[in-house]
């Protein structure tokens, strides 16, 4: 649960979202935690959702750090 966690407050620092949206990521990678190329694309579809701004930079971010601590979720 703290893996998750960490991912999405991260992220939601990083990218700006808020409180709520930041509890939908939480669930959004405990969903998807046990295999790493899906959570990926789940974390990057839900912060199109979200509005944010979708660039390489935005792909590459998300894939270190699921990447770094992916490992560790499972």
């Amino acid at each position: 649960m703290r893996r998750e966690r960490n991912i999405a407050y991260i992220l939601g620092l990083k990218y700006g979202l808020k409180d709520d949206q930041v509890r939908e990521l939480i669930k959004v990678i405990k969903e998807n935690k046990f295999e790493r190329v899906r959570l990926i694309n789940s974390v990057i579809e839900f912060l199109r959702k979200s509005g944010v701004k979708m660039s390489e930079d935005v792909g590459n971010y998300v894939e270190d750090l699921v990447s770094r601590y992916y490992s560790k979720l499972t």
